[in-house]
């Protein structure tokens, strides 16, 4: 025993310069993960089960890649728990565009996956029918096509007949496709199951119906005499051209100014119904052909109707169908001009193709489920109501699955979810990324980045406590997601508490501030950058609040200049308020230093003296990096390298600077990261060192410059000088899979080993892929790290954080002091008792891993099955306060 405390004492007397390690009074042993948004589930298509129950299919959006997935509801509207737990998520297929259910009541759904077909067969309880294709899929890669299935039929004899794209050379055409009831190619259809038709130049089919003869009819558009039209097509029960149909099979419509023919259905006495678009004026038009492809002069005017409609000239989410009393309804997407949000748009005719003024007085109705754009893309008839479903805005960042449920006369049905109206949405991570941070002076975190919400990427901003759990007070649960698109690149706090944020989306740069709990605040003219700069290519890649409170912000612009167009150096001063500072450079910016076509500011670095460092790059073959410095008021300053610029190439191809940082003698470091695109011999960290005039420190490494590989490839994002000038660079490493790195040096720019082996440290989050943004300081010296990592479950992008000790010490007690622990005794034999009343208790190793959490009863905690070592005790006590220190267990 003597000899086991012996070398635990010695352990513990080592502690003292043990090396950095993560911090595990941050988050989970040191990282924290936050998921910001949900993916947005994109409904495209509904079929109606015999027991009244409803599927719905279409696509997950998260930002990463879309997934097919399939939901069913009961009649009522409710989930059905019992599929599934209510939905399917397919990893094999981007989009789902067509459902149908069998008979038996398996369920059938196709669409695409890498630009192929793709399809899957369900069991009633949402399990896949391993009868289908003897794994319950189908995908059929081809190389270098696109040929998704945009629609699905099921035969009488149970046989699957799927509708496809077909890029065939110099056009398009479409395919048929028929599948044996257990889903392998039907031979005795054209031979291989398969057949492509060609109507003309190009077409694009949309869908297809099975006439009660077994014959197929195929609907869609065509270029035909360089202006799109209709077509329609009939095939026999074995896939060749019907000839008694328009006596070539084909029918090409004549009218002028068609779009979009959205969908064909067949009457039970065999004559078809077509409904489309015309242009020109915008128009819905529905029409009626007999059953040989002629005119069917008895329907409206000529054979058809034409009702003036603002439908979305983008989309294909028009369907129809006849009723059992032979009425024909049909919805789509309505458009508003002024600013191009969308509602339902619903329609019914008689027979004879005269508008219903029976349904909400005059045949239509636009229906909206709130504020913002609906979407309505498939539909049901249900006895004499009707149930469409798709997808509603609530807010601009939230998007759920709608359904609503209408009675005959077009008024909601009331008895259908208790207002005639249901939203529903599953839980699925959406993409998120951190991409910047900055610290308040009560050492909250607060984290600017993006998310994919309601399809589309917004900047998000969060805030954290400085244990790395979300600030409740603070926005929604400690997240805002700002009304603007694109992701946040900088933030920074103002001396009022008040919070910056700045993006851009690759059009315009914005600038927000929001208030202490996270509400933006309406007197920053946050408009003004998007009101001067909005245009093409415009970036915001760096923020600094100067200490006259002013906002200084830098990435580049776009200009066109006698016809040549470039991307320029960006610097822009605004006022505390938003309002741009018009002192600063010309009319409040600066394009100074520009001279090629196209430049970027991606590191920006304010010196004491007010003057401004910039580094970035100049795009060409390859890229040049550029370091730039500046007068406090914009123009460049002279005495500094070449006329304020110094122009670098890296030996072996692209290099931008993306960070800058300086030492206390004035010197300069600047990271430097390539674009990914040249020899892996680039892939590492790079810093040089320039003197305070801009010439390259020769002294520095080897001829000014340090390399520093880490697991055979790797990208720099930041770098952070200390108060005793060593430095600290992080960024990623691309091993087998991507994790957070950080690397220590001394003020020499030699490792700095007392840090890490090697003076490199590497951070796994998931198992997956990882990637840091940004770092920075806390008050006592530890580092903050931010960027994603990959959910390894869902596959999904989250925010990621890590912190971590820089000198190993993590604020622990001093081990040569004698125990002031709140707990005792230490060393501890069996249990150790605590001072002061304590909720919880956790162990971690040295390392920072978690070992256990611990149950407090009686305010101890028992130790008897704990290994002899040195550990790490965290607890919280009853007032909420939480402390680390070392536990010794003998």
């Amino acid at each position: 025993m003597k000899k086991n405390l012996l070398s635990i004492f010695a352990g513990l007397l080592s502690v003292g310069a043990m090396q950095a390690q993560l911090d595990p009074t941050f988050g989970v042993g040191g990282k924290v993960v936050t998921n910001v948004s949900n993916a947005t589930f994109n409904v495209t298509c509904q079929a109606l089960q015999s027991d009244g129950k409803i599927v719905m299919a279409g696509h997950v959006a998260d930002g990463h890649r879309s997934r097919g997935f399939v939901c069913r509801v009961n009649a009522d509207g409710s989930t059905d728990t019992g599929f599934n737990g209510g939905n399917i998520i397919n990893e094999y297929a981007d989009h789902y565009f067509a459902v149908a259910v069998q008979t038996d009541g398996k369920i059938v759904v196709g669409g695409g996956f890498d630009g192929e077909i793709a399809m899957a067969r369900y069991n009633n309880n949402g399990t896949l029918d391993t009868t289908f294709d003897d794994d319950g899929l189908i995908y059929t890669p081809e190389a270098n096509v696109s040929r998704r299935l945009v629609d699905v039929a099921i035969q009488t004899d149970g046989k699957i007949v799927a509708l496809t794209e077909y890029a065939n050379s110099p056009y398009e055409d479409y395919r048929l496709m028929r599948f044996t009831t257990d889903g392998f190619p039907d031979t005795s259809f054209d031979g291989d199951g398969t057949i492509v038709t060609n109507v003309n130049a190009a077409d694009k089919p949309v869908s297809v119906t099975l006439q009660g003869d077994g014959k197929i009819l195929v609907g869609g558009y065509t270029l035909a005499a360089a202006t799109d039209n209709f077509f329609i097509t009939r095939h026999n029960a074995n896939g060749s051209l019907d000839t008694s149909f328009n006596s070539t099979g084909k029918k090409i419509f004549t009218f002028t100014n068609a779009a979009n023919l959205y969908d064909v259905a067949v009457q039970p006495d065999g004559k078809i119904v077509y409904n489309g678009r015309l242009y020109s004026p915008t128009r819905m038009i529905t029409g009626r052909i007999n059953a040989n492809g002629t005119t069917d002069n008895t329907f409206g005017t000529g054979g058809n109707t034409t009702t003036a409609v603002n439908i979305d000239s983008s989309n294909g989410d028009g369907k129809m169908k006849i009723q059992p009393d032979g009425k024909i309804f049909a919805i789509n997407r309505f458009s508003y001009s002024a600013d191009n949000s969308q509602d339902v748009f619903m329609i019914r005719y008689n027979a004879n193709g005269s508008l219903d003024a029976t349904f909400d007085g005059d045949g239509s109705k636009i229906f909206s489920y709130g504020d913002g754009s609906d979407f309505g893309r498939d539909f049901d008839i249900i006895g004499t109501k009707i149930l469409i479903s798709g997808n509603s805005e609530m807010s601009f960042s939230e998007n759920r699955i709608a359904m609503a449920r209408f009675n005959a006369d077009g008024s909601l049905d009331a008895t259908f979810d208790d207002d005639g109206t249901k939203f529903m949405n599953f839980i699925y991570n959406s993409y998120d990324a951190a991409t910047a941070m900055a610290l308040q002076t009560d050492g909250k975190i607060i984290v600017g980045g993006v998310t994919l919400a309601n399809d589309d990427y917004y900047g998000t901003v969060l805030r954290y406590n400085p244990d790395g759990t979300l600030d409740t007070a603070f926005g929604n649960g400690g997240k805002v997601i700002l009304p603007k698109d694109g992701a946040v690149a900088a933030v920074a706090i103002q001396t009022n508490g008040k919070i910056i944020a700045g993006g851009s989306n690759g059009i315009y740069m914005y600038v927000f501030r929001l208030n202490t709990d996270g509400s933006l605040d309406t007197t920053f003219d946050s408009s003004q950058l998007s009101d001067d700069f909005e245009e093409f290519g415009s970036t915001l890649n760096q923020m600094k609040i100067l200490s006259t409170g002013k906002i200084l912000i830098a990435g580049r612009n776009f200009s066109d200049i006698n016809d040549v167009t470039s991307h320029n150096y960006f610097l822009a001063r605004l006022n505390s308020n938003g309002s741009i500072d018009t002192t600063f450079g010309v009319g409040g910016y600066s394009t100074a230093g520009s001279g090629s076509v196209n430049e970027e500011i991606t590191a920006l670095k304010i010196l004491a003296d007010g003057k401004i460092l910039a580094g970035g790059s100049s795009w060409g073959t390859p890229n040049h990096y550029t370091l730039l410095k500046y007068t406090i008021n914009g123009a460049l300053d002279t005495s500094f390298a070449n006329g304020g610029v110094y122009d670098g190439v890296l030996p072996e191809g692209d290099g931008s600077i993306m960070a800058l940082d300086t030492q206390s003698d004035g010197k300069i470091l600047a990271g430097l990261a390539d674009n990914l695109n040249y020899s892996d011999a680039n892939y590492k960290f790079i810093v040089m060192r320039f003197n305070a005039n801009g010439t390259i420190d020769n002294a520095f490494g080897s001829g000014g410059r340090i390399d520093t590989d880490i697991e055979g490839e790797s990208r720099l994002a930041d770098i952070k000088v200390l108060s005793n000038q060593k430095f600290l660079v992080s960024g990623t490493s691309y091993g087998d899979n991507s994790n957070f790195a950080l690397a220590k040096y001394n003020s020499d720019g030699t490792p700095d080993t007392t840090f890490a082996p090697d003076g490199i440290m590497i951070t796994d989050f998931s198992g997956t892929n990882d990637k840091l943004s940004t770092s920075l300081f806390t008050a006592d010296n530890r580092i903050l790290t931010c960027g994603y990592t990959t959910d390894a479950i869902m596959n999904s992008f989250d925010h990621a954080l890590a912190k971590f000790g820089t000198d190993g010490t993590l604020g622990l007690v001093n081990p040569n002091k004698a125990n002031t622990a709140g707990f005792y005794p230490n060393p501890a034999d069996d249990k150790i008792s605590f001072s002061t009343e304590t909720q919880s208790a956790s162990l971690f190793t040295l390392e920072g891993k978690l070992v256990k959490s611990m149950s407090v009863t009686a305010n101890q905690v028992n130790l008897s099955e704990l290994s002899d070592g040195i550990y790490l005790l965290r607890y919280t006590t009853k007032d909420g306060s939480t402390k680390t220190e070392k536990l010794i267990k003998k």
